[in-house]
């Protein structure tokens, strides 16, 4: 479930540049179109990582994107809006729609 208290109610229809990890959710081959961002969290490293609606970004692409390594990190940018999305890993507290990604580099 989310905890509606915890969500930042001034994101709603932002601009958003966020990063994170990609889930595939919708995808043909190595062509996703909708997947979760979750976030890097160094405090998961050495236990169990459990992952919550407030923690977890539903992403529609504006276009499918070419996944050549599901395991490199992403920037995605879109527009951020409040409506949850459940999925089999859990709900998700954000979307971002018309999204584009790039990786990330660190």
């Amino acid at each position: 479930s989310i905890d509606t208290d915890s969500v930042v109610m001034e994101l709603e229809q932002k601009l958003a540049a966020l990063r994170g990890f990609l889930m595939a959710v919708v995808f043909e081959g190595n062509q996703v179109s909708d997947f979760l961002l979750v976030p890097f969290l160094p405090h998961h490293m050495s236990q169990h990582a459990h992952l919550v609606a407030n923690q977890m970004v539903y992403v529609y692409m504006l276009e499918p994107v070419l996944v050549e390594n599901p395991f490199v990190p992403l920037w995605v940018v879109g527009t951020m809006t409040l409506e949850p999305v459940m999925t089999e890993e859990g709900p998700a507290a954000y979307r971002v729609v018309d999204a584009v990604t790039t990786e990330y580099e660190y």
